[in-house]
């Protein structure tokens, strides 16, 4: 079986909606992420077909550089 795992890195855009992670965090405060695992493996006409995923929120405080994280 071929399988594939693929993880994503979503960061909140003004505390409404998620958007991929950028490498810039301009901003002190809270800030969420939301960190994806999904799962697909191939199929009999190889094609991509989804088997699962997990979905992890992290909510963080920015505070003088200093990211301190905490899953929920």
């Amino acid at each position: 079986m071929n399988t594939k795992r693929d993880i994503a890195i979503d960061i909140t855009e003004a505390n409404i909606d998620f958007v991929p992670l950028t490498k810039n965090i301009d901003q002190n405060g809270t800030l969420d992420f939301r960190v994806r695992r999904l799962y697909s493996h191939l199929g009999i006409n190889y094609n991509r077909v989804a088997t699962g995923s997990d979905t992890f929120l992290v909510r963080s405080e920015l505070v003088d550089d200093i990211l301190t994280m905490k899953i929920l």
